[in-house]
């Protein structure tokens, strides 16, 4: 574990130790720690590229879906709120 942990470096410590492990698993789909922490880079630089800083509030209004919780880590590792 990192020396400091949050919701952003739990994810990085989980992809360290088991990339391929089962982050989520769904009716229809299965998504691995490596491919969690893929998506949630993308989706956070998305938002940055659309100019989204840290600090700046991001909502969702979502099923319960892998894509959300990838939102969830991508807000938590780039300080959105």
């Amino acid at each position: 574990m990192s020396e400091s942990t949050t919701l952003g470096t739990w994810l990085d410590d989980s992809v360290a130790v088991r990339p391929g492990a089962i982050a989520i698993d769904v009716v229809d789909r299965t998504v691995s720690y490596g491919e969690l922490s893929e998506a949630a880079d993308a989706i956070a630089h998305g938002l940055w590229r659309r100019g989204v800083r840290p600090g700046d509030v991001v909502a969702s209004l979502s099923e319960n879906r892998p894509e959300h919780v990838a939102l969830f880590f991508a807000c938590a590792r780039a300080g959105f709120i």
